[in-house]
């Protein structure tokens, strides 16, 4: 009967852990710009105008830059899961499953654990004139980790005389506010028709921020002393901070239509927490602890627990340093373009995962531009893209959506939509 009960919780936390990547306003892939999030992330050698600073500055130099572009508002919002499916809830929830099924479900979850993932990223009246760009963002980064072993506790029961550790669960949180100034410098090179180096100085204002230092705990299950718990955790948060940071890029374009860039983002990149920083942390210890009903002279279940929060101290977070290379290639009313994204370090916004993102754009109808993409990698696995344009003018209307998996609804693990308002007085994705 107990099991039963198990099992029946376990069935509200599949589609628990699925339905907040479907429905918090974060995203696995938080580009801040909708053509981009429409081709999967391959847009590092097209972005343009007020769009280059969010993937090379360099951009801004090279002479198909336009002269004025605005964005009047861009955000993309989404998340996900790395596990469970809309497909999977149908079919496990609300029922008893059999031994096959247990482990059908284990089966879908990583050794690293159950994960969810996003971020989300807004921008507003930000611009570009010439070879310059200024930029207002608001982009935060979520994540967090429960470990493979709960749920295997959970579906093929407790081992006597055996422990199950949790370590590998844990969580982190950021929020940042910036101020960007970018630039691109065109330099003649006689390898290229165009060619460029650009940078960004960018002010940071952390709005809140926090992870888990540490989390440790172990389960066992004996025959003569019942059930043996202990654990710890400790964790900080942090609500204000401010920092700098800086980008590099370079980029190149020929009149066959080809282009291509690389640049580093979060270069010496830096956030001090010094405001509203708490520590919590706590232990629980468990011995003697009986599920069925103990025998009468049986030993006294003893448990105790402990949080406690105290002040904390100043600290520094550093984010790591990604690299995005791109490449493309215009070829009438197509323009086709890849993308190699690697993150030097695991933390806020990066991974050390590469990503490898395809993109595809059609222009057969001139003010109605077609997008699609694929990506794999990075923290989102495998995903496709598909989105379009509104251009009857300068002003410009995006919208798209980037989705963990395939596009049928019942296979997807997350979902980002994206809309964006801008103008510009001429942009290359406007074909004649």
């Amino acid at each position: 009967m107990r099991r039963m009960k198990i099992r029946r919780v376990f069935s509200l936390i599949v589609p628990a852990g699925f339905l907040p990547g479907m429905l918090l306003p974060w995203c696995l892939h938080a580009e801040s710009t909708v053509r981009g999030l429409s081709m999967a992330g391959a847009y590092t050698a097209l972005s343009r105008g007020v769009e280059a600073p969010a993937w090379n500055p360099a951009n801004l130099g090279l002479s198909d830059n336009p002269g004025f572009s605005l964005t009047i508002f861009s955000t993309t919002v989404g998340a996900g899961n790395n596990s469970f499916n809309l497909n999977d809830i149908e079919t496990y929830q609300g029922r008893h499953w059999s031994a096959k099924e247990n482990q059908e479900i284990l089966g879908r979850i990583p050794d690293e654990g159950f994960n969810l993932l996003g971020t989300v990223a807004v921008q507003t009246l930000s611009f570009s004139t010439g070879r310059m760009a200024f930029t207002l963002e608001l982009a935060a980064d979520a994540r967090a980790r429960l470990d493979r072993t709960v749920f295997a506790l959970i579906l093929n029961g407790n081992e006597l005389d055996k422990d199950y550790t949790f370590d590998r669960t844990g969580a982190m949180g950021t929020a940042l506010a910036s101020a960007a100034f970018s630039f691109g410098v065109p330099l003649d090179m006689d390898f290229a028709d165009d060619f460029a180096v650009g940078m960004t100085f960018r002010y940071i204002q952390g709005l809140a921020h926090a992870h888990l230092d540490s989390v440790s705990s172990r389960f066992r299950t004996d025959l003569t002393r019942g059930i043996l718990i202990d654990g710890s955790f400790d964790a900080v948060s942090a609500l204000g901070g401010s920092g700098f940071g800086m980008d590099f890029g370079a980029a190149v374009r020929t009149e066959t239509g080809w282009s291509a860039g690389v640049s580093f983002q979060n270069l010496f990149t830096e956030i001090y927490w010094n405001r509203g920083i708490k520590r919590t942390f706590g232990y629980f210890r468990g011995d003697s602890i009986w599920v069925l009903n103990p025998k009468d002279d049986a030993e006294e279940s003893a448990f105790e627990d402990s949080i406690c929060t105290e002040e904390g101290i100043p600290f520094l977070e550093g984010l790591p340093v990604v690299m995005r290379l791109g490449v493309a290639y215009e070829r009438g009313r197509l323009v086709f373009s890849a993308d190699y994204r690697q993150g030097f370090a695991e933390g806020s916004f990066a991974t050390k995962r590469p990503r490898f993102s395809l993109g595809l754009e059609w222009h057969g109808i001139r003010w109605l531009p077609l997008r699609m993409g694929m990506v794999l990698g990075g923290r989102s696995g495998f995903g496709t893209a598909l989105g379009l344009g509104i251009h009857p003018g300068s002003f410009m209307l995006d919208v798209g959506l980037l989705n963990r998996g395939l596009f049928f609804p019942k296979t997807m693990k997350g979902l980002t939509l994206g809309v964006n308002l801008a103008y510009f007085s001429d942009h290359p994705a406007k074909k004649p």
